[in-house]
């Protein structure tokens, strides 16, 4: 017995509904990614602030404490450990910020030569033996309008990002030039920014897979546990009031630009702004968590100022000191 089997020609609206049901999985797959991001944000963002809170409570401690005459020469290098303990803690609780923020509240100007240069140490280590890394940042490049320490665990994931993508070795190259109109890079950008790169020279990225790039948990690494240091990347550079940008030719390596705005105004180093001798005769502490209140009190009164407390910012609009 001879058995025929007919193909069934597909129309074009056939293979047109396929192509959008796809379409639709892979963003509404995009869009579970950046709610899970989200929520883990929010999560993240809750765990910073508590952990915040103590820090005050330790931080005032070890200042009260730094103010009193310490004869024992171990107590004094406990509590200097106690201060630098403090210190890497408020430097973790900013990093977490920087990953659950949408604001930029820490955002201050950042002179990139100066920047750059202090963190050279730590970039290096994000990177192996095998990897070079050069920088050329001009004289004449603007400073920028970022936070300070998101704006290094931005260069540090981009840094590891780069040394993955190059396993043989090879070169990365942090550079900054100015953009007159940034306008001209991306339509949703205006006026003066500054564009920092990082390129490498791996193996490249396909144009299929640039445009998922910087959403969560998604990865061009195979088995490799995707991970949300680009992500990182993306959403410091929009909190910023800017964006990052990527380029990637296979076989020849990768570059992404992070745009961040030039400050509206400058003040020179040095400079006392008009009216900082005129401060007020009474301070008032302010803080909704009572060990904050308590730490805050306490550092007031070592310094011998007038002041009064409130637990809220509807007590403090009542106290008759602020308008």
């Amino acid at each position: 017995m001879m058995t025929t089997t007919c193909s069934i020609p597909r129309s074009k609206h056939h293979y047109s509904g396929l192509i959008e049901t796809l379409t639709e999985s892979v963003e509404l797959e995009s869009l579970s990614n950046w709610q899970r991001m989200d929520a883990l944000g929010k999560l993240t963002g809750q765990v910073a602030h508590d952990f915040n809170n103590l820090l005050m409570v330790f931080q005032s401690g070890v200042e009260i404490i730094k103010r009193r005459q310490i004869d024992d020469p171990r107590v004094s290098r406990i509590v200097v450990n106690m201060s630098e303990g403090v210190a890497r803690g408020k430097l973790l609780t900013r990093r977490l910020l920087s990953f659950a923020s949408r604001s930029n509240q820490g955002a201050e100007q950042i002179v990139l030569q100066t920047k750059l240069s202090s963190s050279e140490s730590i970039m290096r280590q994000a990177l192996n033996d095998t990897i070079t890394l050069e920088m050329k940042v001009a004289e004449d490049v603007w400073a920028v309008h970022a936070d300070p320490a998101a704006f290094e665990i931005a260069l540090i994931n981009l840094l590891t990002n780069a040394r993955e993508a190059m396993e043989d070795g090879g070169k990365v190259t942090i550079s900054a030039q100015n953009v007159t109109d940034a306008a001209e890079e991306d339509g949703k950008l205006y006026g003066p920014f500054v564009a920092i790169a990082v390129a490498d020279t791996g193996k490249g990225i396909s144009a299929s897979h640039l445009g998922r790039l910087f959403e969560p948990f998604f990865s061009t690494k195979g088995d490799k546990r995707p991970g949300l240091g680009l992500t990182q990347v993306y959403s410091f550079s929009k909190s910023s009031g800017g964006a990052a940008k990527v380029t990637s030719v296979l076989g020849h390596g990768t570059a992404f630009s992070i745009f961040l705005p030039k400050p509206h105004e400058t003040i020179p180093s040095g400079i006392v702004c008009p009216g900082s001798e005129d401060l007020p005769k009474t301070v008032l502490v302010v803080d909704d968590t009572p060990a904050s209140l308590a730490a805050a009190k306490a550092t007031v009164e070592t310094l011998g100022l007038p002041f009064i407390t409130a637990k809220s910012g509807t007590e403090a609009l009542g106290c008759g000191l602020i308008s």
